[in-house]
């Protein structure tokens, strides 16, 4: 994995410029997953990958984050 720091990590709330974050995921029958294309009947039985997430802690904006993105 890089040492090079990800913008996520440093980068302000897109809403209100805060840098104040707790980090977590987000939670929907097992976890909340990206899927790439469209979405129809059979997409849910698909795995996807699991997203992290981050709250900024003034005002509750929740931003999620692909485990592989460089940002």
């Amino acid at each position: 994995m890089s040492t090079t720091p990800r913008l996520r990590d440093n980068n302000p709330c897109h809403i209100c410029g805060q840098t104040e974050f707790e980090w977590g995921f987000v939670r929907d029958r097992g976890a909340v997953t990206y899927l790439k294309g469209e979405n129809g009947f059979l997409r849910g039985f698909e795995g996807g990958t699991e997203l992290t997430a981050r709250r900024c802690l003034e005002c509750g904006c929740v931003q999620l984050f692909h485990p592989k993105s460089r940002s």
